[in-house]
């Protein structure tokens, strides 16, 4: 009798071991996939967009970029997070057209971009953007993904005070 207990409890134990063991792992996946959930929908849409494209590339840009006139330069405030793996390249176009209104080049893991001139000329006013980020491998310059969000361009005028987070 005491054999056959000793031997239950040696296997019973185990199986309690491998599924603490199997529950710990699928608590620790639960909370990275959590954390980079709250990563992303942390942004405030009204200053920067921070996304993670696919698990490829983590970055930050304006969303409300403001030129003082058509031939400015005007706050892009483009960070690609240094921590990427790959490089990226943001091409912000008319939404109706799909003409490149301003784009970047490759973008290098860590690099910041404050400032950039319109690739075309618009006349003073207020325009809706597509902002189309791609991610490209280190090695091969291979293309990796896309995502597409949206922006505004204030050209020649200031954005609104509530708008403009003041």
């Amino acid at each position: 009798m005491k054999r056959r207990l000793y031997g239950n409890i040696k296997q019973l134990t185990t199986i309690f071991c491998i599924c603490i063991i199997a529950v710990t792992l699928l608590i620790l996946i639960l909370r990275l996939s959590i954390f980079r959930d709250m990563d992303m929908s942390s942004a405030d849409p009204d200053v920067t967009i921070e996304a993670t494209t696919g698990e490829y590339v983590s970055y930050s840009l304006n969303s409300r970029i403001y030129f003082s006139s058509p031939t400015a330069k005007g706050n892009v405030l483009i960070e690609s997070d240094a921590g990427n793996s790959c490089y990226m390249s943001i091409a912000i176009l008319d939404p109706k057209s799909r003409d490149t209104l301003i784009y970047t080049g490759m973008i290098k893991p860590g690099e910041t971009i404050d400032s950039l001139a319109l690739d075309v000329e618009l006349t003073e006013g207020i325009y809706d953007g597509i902002a189309e980020i791609s991610a490209y491998s280190l090695e091969t310059r291979e293309f990796l993904g896309r995502e597409t969000v949206p922006v505004t361009l204030y050209i020649g005028e200031k954005p609104p005070a509530d708008e403009a987070g003041s």
